[in-house]
């Protein structure tokens, strides 16, 4: 028979002290962050993918997790004058999403002064970094209420200037350079609203609806409980607001909106309050996430964000091709955290404000953005 030799156990101090010691000696990394209980790292059950080099640029990183805290590495130069906000809760303002991925916005954020408006030009820094990711096969992904369209307090009326759409128009039909709608509204909206012939590939309701350039679709649905609490959340609702519910309430194949704007401020936050608290404690349940968004709150399944959107487009990407991501919301900071570092994110804002993206433009300086990319991916396309 073998004889096995046991190792001497170690006392919980010993462990304690080398662990502590292997931590301070080693550099902590979004890649590098570990499931303590399992020491592997996950990501809502989902094998983390390498992702792809940007040519000339910060080596890659792996897609922060989505279960704890992320310590960031140094700023790149993608991500420059950039700073943390003090650790602990957030004000609402800033907060954007109650539930189990609110850590997200503890992250490594842009941050300028709010006292000034943003002007309608580009700045140099943002050009040069414009000229590495336009000038070859890239990927461009943009949100569309607040981006591509003002908002309006009709939503059917919320259209895109007509030199957006055209500006738009173009560079689909520019060959290095892929297009993407992301948003929150239903793909059958965006379809109605966007007015391109043929259209570009469509994410909705925040990635749980895709629409591929060709016309089919690629939908991904909630699990068969959390459906049923939408389903009868709405129902509730429906009941409570009575009237006012065709106009305000907004259901989706993965969420509920409460639209507030356009109506007077006492009575938006009436409607806000009469459904905030409820949906504070569904959202405490991690299959729901409470959002602030540009003009009500949102109730919203968990398990696909615009930053799981990005991340699968950039899996997606020919090697070598790079990519931007334009939002203005709260929402598209998950898609700002997931570019970082891996490409251009582009905040469309009046005002600066705390953000994960690397630069903040004004929306009228969003037709310059889109003119420059044209015409760096017609010269690409030349050469």
């Amino acid at each position: 028979m073998f004889q096995t030799t046991r190792p001497a156990r170690s006392s919980r101090s010993e462990l304690a002290r080398s662990r502590a010691a292997a931590t301070a000696s080693a550099p902590i990394t979004p890649s590098s962050r570990l499931n303590e209980r399992s020491g592997t790292a996950t990501s809502c059950g989902s094998t983390i993918l390498a992702a792809p080099r940007f040519p000339g640029g910060p080596p890659a990183v792996s897609p922060p997790l989505r279960h704890a805290p992320v310590r960031r590495s140094p700023a790149s130069p993608l991500t420059r004058n950039s700073a943390a906000p003090r650790a602990g809760r957030l004000p609402r303002a800033l907060a954007g999403c109650y539930g189990h991925a609110w850590w997200r916005r503890l992250g490594t954020m842009t941050t300028t002064s709010p006292d000034s408006a943003l002007p309608s030009t580009l700045d140099p820094s943002l050009l040069s970094e414009l000229r590495a990711v336009a000038a070859g096969p890239s990927l461009l992904a943009l949100d569309y209420d607040g981006t591509l369209a003002p908002f309006r307090s009709e939503r059917a009326e919320a259209r895109m200037p007509d030199e957006l759409r055209d500006l738009l128009a173009a560079l689909g039909s520019c060959e290095p350079t892929r297009v993407v709608i992301v948003s929150g509204r239903p793909i059958a909206e965006l379809e109605a609203l966007l007015d391109l012939d043929p259209l570009p590939e469509l994410f909705g309701v925040h990635g749980w609806e895709r629409r591929l350039p060709d016309g089919r679709r690629s939908d991904h649905a909630p699990h068969a409980h959390t459906a049923a609490l939408l389903r009868g959340e709405w129902q509730r609702l429906v009941g409570e607001l009575g009237d006012q519910a065709a106009q305000r309430l907004e259901r989706k194949s993965a969420s509920l909106a409460l639209h507030v704007r356009g109506v007077a401020p006492s009575e938006g936050e009436a409607l806000i309050a009469s459904v905030e608290p409820r949906w504070y404690a569904l959202a405490a349940d991690q299959r729901f996430e409470l959002c602030h968004f540009d003009g009500g709150i949102e109730l919203r399944c968990t398990g696909r964000s615009k930053g799981d959107v990005m991340r699968e487009l950039l899996v997606e990407l020919p090697r070598g091709a790079t990519a931007a991501y334009l939002g203005d919301d709260e929402t598209d900071e998950d898609a700002f955290h997931t570019i970082a570092g891996r490409g251009l994110g582009v905040l469309v804002a009046e005002r600066p404000r705390r953000t994960a993206a690397a630069h903040t433009i004004a929306p009228s300086a969003v037709a310059a953005l889109l003119g420059e990319w044209l015409r760096l991916a017609r010269e690409a396309a030349r050469s």
